[in-house]
């Protein structure tokens, strides 16, 4: 006899199903909202956009965009981290696209990994620290 007790089989357990449920009611939900209001959208894509007004939207955000570039690189600066306003960039290019579309904060730790030098190019700064993306 031994001295664990019997451990039962684990419940095979349907993992797709949380996530094909949460998709499908947002599908659903939208197709409701896009029906119930089809003629207001069908008279709203049918006016002439203004370019001035989006020209300086867009400025506005290009320029909010160049700041959190830089903000990225002074924080990791800060940490002591060899990391140049190029990776920053890189980071931010590769980055907020993806946040802009998907998740941005369950995505993040995927995406950043991508654009930096893997840690084994980089060298060890004191011993205790290895400059990863993850460490961001």
């Amino acid at each position: 006899m031994s001295d664990q007790p019997a451990v039962a089989p684990a419940a095979k357990k349907n993992r797709w199903l949380g996530p094909v449920l949460k998709y499908g009611l947002a599908v659903g939900l939208l197709t409701l909202m896009i029906s119930l209001n089809f003629s207001k959208l069908k008279e709203l894509f049918s006016q002439t956009p203004q370019a001035v007004p989006f020209a300086i939207a867009a400025g506005v955000y290009l320029v909010i965009l160049g700041m959190q570039y830089v903000r990225w690189w002074v924080l990791v600066r800060a940490l002591g981290l060899p990391f140049r306003l190029r990776d920053a960039i890189r980071l931010g290019l590769v980055v907020v696209p993806v946040s802009e579309v998907t998740e941005g904060i369950a995505a993040f730790p995927v995406v950043a990994r991508s654009p930096l030098p893997s840690p084994r190019r980089r060298p060890i700064l004191d011993g205790t620290v290895k400059p990863t993306a993850t460490s961001l």
